[in-house]
Formats: C-alpha cells, sequence, structure tokens
C-alpha cells in the first residue's frame, strides 16, 4: 500500500514538471501577450476626410456631419450591427397603456462631458426643445407622434403618444433629432442650441470652419473607453482630393456610403495597394429615379410607364458605378428589416414603351427623333445638384436612354440648395432620388411623400394614402410589412412613379496603421465603427 501511494505521488510530480516544461517552451516559442499601440506609445490619433463640414453639431437640426455628431452625442438605445435594439442612456424600457405610453429607466451613471448629471429632467429638456421646433421634425413619424414628455422619478422618463406607433425604439436610435444635449449646452431660453455637449466618447475642443474639428476622448465617458484618443476631420468635398490626402498619409481613413467615400474606380485600383486597406459592405440605402405626376406630360400616367419600361438599370450601374453597386429591382434595399422584397419593379421592355406612347397620340412628325402632340415636344426636366459629377453623369444615361423612346430629357444642373427646394415643391419632371436606411425605410420616406412633397399627395388619397395609416398603427411585424409592400407595388407597377435603380455600398478605405475599423448597423452612425480603432506601427 506505501509503495503504490509513493508511485502515485512520484507521477504527479512528473506530471507538474511536464506541464511546467510546456509553459516555459510556449513562453520561449512566443507566446508573450502581444502589447496594443497605446502601451508601445504610439500616438492614438486618428484624422478622417469627410465630404463636408462637421456644422454646428445641433443635435436636433439638421446641419451637421452625422457621423460627427455621434462623436459626441448618445440616444437612448441604440442598434447593433443587426440591426437589434441594445440599450444606451437608458438601461430598459416598457411600452404602457397599450403602446400609448414608453417608460425609460435610464442609467444612473451617466454624465454630460461638462459634468452635469444626465437625468429624466434632460431628456424631457431635449425632448420639449425638439417639440418647440415641431414643424421642421414633422417628416418623422415619431416626433410627429409624441405629445408630452413625463418625469416620474430622477431617472424615469415616460413618453407620451397620440396613438401606438411600432417604430418609436427603432427612430429614437437615429442620429437625430433625438439625442441629448447637456443642460449647460443651452442658451439662455433652455430651448435653443448653443453649444456642442453630450454624453459621448468625444468632446469637440476645437473647430475652424471649412478646415478642421478636433474631438478629444472623454476620459468621464460612461460606456467603454473607446481607444483613439484624438479624432480630427477634415472636410474635403472632392473625392480626388480626399483620395490624394489619404495617399499621402494626411488623412488616415475615408467612410461614407458609396460614392460619398472614393469614387469606385478608384476603389479599384486602391485594393492592389498595399500600405492601404479597403472594405466594402451591402449598404442599406436604395437609390431610385423618381418621377413628378404633377409634371407637364407626366400626368399621363402611359407616359410615365413607358418612362419605366425604358431604363436600363444594368447599364446605370455599368456607366455611373463602375458595376459596383448592386441592381435592385425593389423600392429599398432588403438590408432593411421592414421590407419584404416580394414586389419587384417592371423591367425594361422598349417596344412595350413605344407601343404606350403611340397609343397615347405621340408621333414624331418633323424627323427630329423626338415625339410631339399637339405641337408640343414631349420634353421633361430632369432636376440634378451640381456640385456631385456622379449625378451628371446619371442624368447623361437617363437621357441617352430615354431617347431611344422619343422622349426629350432637359439636365438641369443647380445648386443643392436649389436642387433640394425643387425636391419638395416638385419643379422638375425626372430626379435621382434615394432612401434613408434602416432607421428610416419605409416608414418615413413614405411620411415625406405624403407630407412635404405635394405633388405625390393625390397618391395618398387613394389605398396607398389609407394602408399607410393602418401601417404607422400596426404593431404585427407580418401584417405590417405586407401593408408596406403593396405601397411600394403602387408606387413601382401602378402609378409608375419610382423607377429603383441600385443599393448603395457601404465604403471605407484606410491606412495600414488603422486596425479595428468596422461599419456600425446604418450609414450615418460612426462613433460606433471606430470605437475598438487603434492605431498599430
Amino acid at each position: 500500500m506505501k509503495m503504490k501511494t509513493k508511485t502515485i505521488k512520484s507521477r504527479v510530480i512528473l506530471y507538474l514538471l511536464l506541464i511546467s516544461s510546456v509553459f516555459t517552451l510556449s513562453g520561449c516559442m512566443g507566446g508573450k501577450t502581444e502589447q496594443t499601440g497605446a502601451q508601445k506609445n504610439i500616438p492614438q490619433e486618428l484624422t478622417i476626410a469627410r465630404v463636408g463640414d462637421v456644422g454646428t453639431m445641433n443635435p436636433h437640426l439638421y446641419d451637421s456631419d452625422m457621423g460627427a455628431q455621434t462623436l459626441v452625442y448618445d440616444p437612448l438605445v441604440n442598434l447593433d450591427k443587426a440591426g437589434n435594439i441594445i440599450p444606451c442612456l437608458a438601461a430598459s424600457w416598457e411600452f404602457k397603456d397599450e403602446g400609448l405610453s414608453l417608460a425609460f429607466h435610464l442609467r444612473e451613471d451617466v454624465k454630460f462631458s461638462d459634468g452635469q448629471e444626465f437625468n429624466a429632467q434632460a431628456v424631457k429638456q431635449n425632448f420639449e426643445a425638439v417639440l418647440a421646433n415641431a414643424k421642421r421634425h414633422s417628416w418623422l413619424p415619431m416626433i410627429d407622434n409624441l405629445k408630452s414628455v413625463e418625469v416620474t422619478a430622477p431617472y424615469t422618463v415616460v413618453m407620451h403618444f397620440k396613438n401606438p406607433y411600432p417604430f418609436t425604439l427603432l427612430e429614437l436610435t437615429m442620429v437625430r433629432p433625438a439625442r441629448f444635449l447637456s443642460p449647460g449646452g443651452f442658451g439662455a431660453d433652455g430651448v435653443a442650441f448653443e453649444k456642442p455637449v453630450g454624453t459621448g466618447p468625444y468632446i469637440l475642443t476645437e473647430y475652424v470652419k471649412d478646415q478642421r474639428a478636433v474631438f478629444v476622448r472623454n476620459e468621464n465617458y460612461w460606456g467603454e473607453k473607446p481607444k483613439l484618443e484624438k479624432i480630427t476631420i477634415r472636410p474635403v468635398p472632392d473625392s480626388n482630393v480626399r483620395l490624394n490626402a489619404l495617399m499621402a498619409g494626411e488623412v488616415d481613413l475615408i467612410v461614407g456610403s458609396g460614392l460619398k467615400a472614393v469614387s469606385y474606380l478608384d476603389l479599384k485600383n486602391l485594393k492592389g495597394n498595399a500600405n492601404l486597406q479597403t472594405k466594402v459592405e451591402v449598404g442599406d440605402i436604395a437609390q431610385f429615379l423618381l418621377l413628378n405626376p404633377s409634371a407637364e406630360f407626366l400626368t399621363d400616367k402611359a407616359v410615365r410607364e413607358a418612362i419605366c419600361l425604358a431604363i436600363d438599370k444594368q447599364e446605370i450601374n455599368q456607366i455611373v458605378y463602375e458595376n459596383m453597386e448592386s441592381v435592385s429591382d425593389t423600392m429599398f434595399s432588403t438590408k432593411v428589416p421592414e421590407i419584404l422584397g416580394k414586389v419587384k419593379g417592371p423591367g425594361r421592355d422598349l417596344e412595350k414603351a413605344k407601343q404606350l406612347l403611340a397609343s397615347a397620340g405621340w408621333i414624331d412628325s418633323n424627323g427630329d427623333k423626338f415625339l410631339d402632340k399637339n405641337g408640343k415636344t414631349l420634353e421633361i426636366m430632369c432636376n440634378i445638384p451640381s456640385d456631385a459629377l456622379p449625378t451628371k453623369t446619371l442624368a447623361e444615361v437617363v437621357q441617352a436612354q430615354l431617347s431611344q423612346i422619343g422622349i426629350k430629357v432637359k439636365i438641369s444642373s443647380v445648386e443643392s440648395a436649389v436642387y433640394y427646394e425643387r425636391k419638395e415643391s416638385g419643379e422638375f419632371g425626372i430626379m435621382p432620388d434615394f432612401s434613408w436606411g434602416v432607421q428610416y425605410d419605409p416608414q418615413s420616406i413614405y411620411k415625406s411623400f405624403r407630407d412635404v412633397r405635394p405633388f405625390l399627395g393625390e397618391i395618398f388619397q387613394g389605398e396607398a394614402g389609407s394602408l399607410f395609416k393602418q401601417a404607422l398603427t400596426t404593431m404585427e411585424p407580418a401584417e405590417r410589412r405586407i401593408k408596406f409592400d403593396r405601397i411600394a407595388d403602387i408606387f413601382m407597377n401602378e402609378e409608375y412613379i419610382v423607377i429603383p435603380t441600385t443599393v448603395t455600398p457601404n465604403v471605407a478605405v484606410y491606412n495600414k496603421k488603422v486596425q479595428g475599423f468596422d461599419f456600425s448597423a446604418n450609414a450615418w452612425e460612426l462613433s460606433i465603427g471606430l470605437s475598438k480603432v487603434e492605431i498599430v506601427e
């Protein structure tokens, strides 16, 4: 018995010696923990090139770079990469009164970067500032549906609504207007914006208009502290200049939706560059052509249908987008959860298009290859912004395609402000447009169609309007999505107002020393995608 015990003890000692040897050997063979960039004393500073200036940084309005705003301001709830609602400034929430009230229980460990408390009163003040400018936010169903905000405890706030609304939480994840400004960021009246102070991971410390905005890490940030200590955003409107700055090492990252990052031709060429990394991901923003049913000649549905049948979206993708976008037959990206994508727009059919126009009485009476009727040439105006070269190319492709069925297109290239004014007033025949992404589609864009674009109002007088009204209060997702699909069917295949073309990818190009970058759940969010970024050798 003693011999057996001694043998067991010997085996145990031998086993422990072997294990010790393995660990020692693994250490000699490079098992040492890799140091981070910060531990190696590499400055954790990133410079980003964006299309425009960061703007006023008012979280309640629409004159700022949305990505920059996400560095400074947090929402109550946010989206993870899979599109799920996750807690942020709110630790938990619950709907009450059959969806007419929504109570948020706030985190109690959050302060604004100026040291003031984030609490229920601060939330109420921010929502009241938004409601004070309610007309400006009328396009957003959640704000339009908001009746009042009540503080029921220091860290509990209750939103009261006019009607139950299924997208309330989703729309609260938007970059604006429902993010939170410190009481110290308001003006004397407690409503007007004065300076950008939020709860976010960064603090705006320097701003030179049209030159740079510098954000430093908020060392008292309530969440996981980002690795980057400083982020500088430089406005560089020209795509070639942005790319040259990246190649020269003057900027480290270019990121955006499609062509708002870099040209697609440049993106193709960069893939072999040993000093740069490229990242491309399916996006949630769809491109389409919008027809104005109140414009001259387009009041005739046959003309609109003929235009839809004449558009070659494959050619558009090839010539305008270097085949880098995804050709789409649906009005919205199918990446958006609310989009079933079962309803497709009409395919190209030039012969049918010509027959429709002929049946409507359009002929080429003078041999100029353009149709006319009652002494008038069938001509429509294409509204485009002058500061976007790809849009001009798109307009020229559409012009050439419609000429094949005898329709003349006059391209009107105007300043962006005029372009957007026309977009709302209806001073155009056809124009390029786009959807807004996972948080907005389709509910917000349909509301914009109905309430902000009067030339589309008549369509909402019929079935589309009735379905939309029902969808906004339908809490069952499957039932609601069927209604939305039917509305898309009406716009694409019955009224011939929307012509889907492509879905735009999310694009990032960055220096090899930048590691850990990822896209956020939507094209507008920047902070989450930068949260794991660090600078390495």
